[in-house]
């Protein structure tokens, strides 16, 4: 997809933490609900645990709920008492991943949320134990690692230089500072190997974790960085599998209809995937849904064969956003400059 001059560049930008709110005597009423995610292009919200100390902002039982900072559907249903389905499904939530500040949510037969206990002060001081190290599976945040190893996420961060707490990605391998052994079972040390394809249903929602390991595995085949690539399907999509962009172009995960790309991509399919001889991906809101496989596959290999060509990685972005005529006009150098600020805020 083409870049207009005036294109919005993401920002990545740290939550504010919330000093804790009185919870009031009475119920207020039930709040409407509102949609969590939206149908613009490159526009997706990022939510994940950031802090263990975080303010709650509840009514009491059968009410609502506003979410804070930091907060998980998983947490709000196990502060509860209820389920994540149970939520999504009072509030209209499709993607579970997708809530923000500020929105409130309907409990449906929750319990009002006991008030922590203030621990007591041991009497003899207990030696913290020795960093262990674990890695990120499929679904992890680290409020979750935090909590199996009884830490903390500002902990985690300084521990591994992680600059942002929602970004961290499959087979990330993290020191655990002072941890304790889980007292659940504890996880395998090698990453997940995926167990097929990703899902192909129309504007669906992924997340980095998601991602990650097709990523990874198509630019490591055909020798292009795996995280400029990442970034570029930021840019695109904002991870979102659109069947057809809000301008009437693109298919999918990464933008065809720019400079030929599509046409290449479909003569690659033909000669490349069994049984697609006659592939045609479609034009416009005529466009068919295309497997998020084959979309990043060809991506690594048109992208690898463009860096050879031109001089690098975020050469071959230019060219594949601008063609190889306009890859060094203003455009070009702000589609770089934003593929290189994703790249830096996702890892």
């Amino acid at each position: 997809m083409r870049v207009a001059q005036n294109e919005i560049q993401k920002s990545f930008q740290a939550f504010t933490p919330i000093t804790q709110a009185t919870p009031p005597s009475t119920p207020a009423a039930p709040a409407a609900q509102r949609s969590v995610q939206g149908d613009g292009f490159e526009t997706s919200t990022l939510v994940g645990t950031r802090s263990a100390a975080r303010a709650d902002s509840f009514q009491a039982a059968n009410t609502t709920y506003v979410v804070q900072s930091g907060d998980t559907l998983t947490r709000i249903a196990q502060r509860f008492g209820t389920t994540v389905g149970a939520i999504q499904r009072a509030n209209n939530i499709a993607n579970p991943n997708m809530i923000f500040v500020g929105q409130r949510l309907s409990i449906p037969g929750g319990t009002t949320p006991t008030t922590p206990t203030t621990p007591t002060t041991p009497t003899t001081p207990t030696p913290p134990s020795a960093p262990s190290s674990y890695v990120v599976r499929s679904g992890d945040t680290l409020g979750g690692i935090a909590q199996r190893f009884g830490t903390t996420v500002g902990a985690l961060q300084r521990a591994n230089n992680i600059s942002n707490p929602d970004m961290i990605f499959v087979g990330q391998r993290l020191t655990i500072p002072g941890g304790t052994t889980p007292t659940t079972p504890t996880t395998p040390t090698t990453p997940t190997t995926p167990t097929g394809p990703l899902t192909n249903d129309p504007n669906h929602q992924f997340t980095l974790q998601e991602l990650w390991p097709t990523i990874e595995r198509y630019g490591n085949q055909y020798g292009f960085d795996p995280k400029i690539l990442a970034g570029m399907v930021f840019q695109e999509s904002s991870f979102k599998n659109h069947l057809v962009h809000l301008d009437g172009t693109g298919h999918g995960l990464l933008g065809y209809d720019d400079n030929g790309l599509l046409g290449d991509f479909e003569q690659w399919v033909r000669a490349n995937k069994p049984g697609q001889q006659n592939f045609y991906a479609g034009r416009g809101h005529n466009a068919v849904s295309i497997p998020p496989d084959w979309q990043l596959e060809f991506a690594a290999k048109k992208l690898s064969d463009f860096s050879r060509a031109y001089g690098g990685p975020y050469a071959a972005a230019r060219a594949w956003h601008r063609g190889p005529g306009g890859m060094n006009d203003s455009l070009g150098w702000n589609y770089e400059r934003l593929i290189r600020s994703h790249v830096d805020n996702l890892f």
